[in-house]
């Protein structure tokens, strides 16, 4: 369980600090980020993760998870 941790970690981390997103103050497995092409919310627990919001933000949050 530890290593699903330790991803958990970087990969958010990673979604805060280079993609920008805001870690929910109520529950730490909910990040969001606003941009000019709508809200993407991204829902994280332990290894699996969804993301959901307006098509465009989404698409924009794949595509600059892929570039890194």
């Amino acid at each position: 369980m530890q290593a699903a941790r330790q991803w958990w970690k970087k990969f958010t981390n990673f979604l805060i600090q280079q993609l920008g997103f805001i870690e929910c103050t109520a529950d730490c497995c909910l990040l969001y980020r606003q941009t000019n092409k709508g809200i993407c919310y991204f829902i994280m627990y332990v290894d699996d993760a969804i993301a959901a919001g307006t098509e465009e933000a989404v698409i924009e949050v794949q595509a600059e998870i892929l570039q890194h």
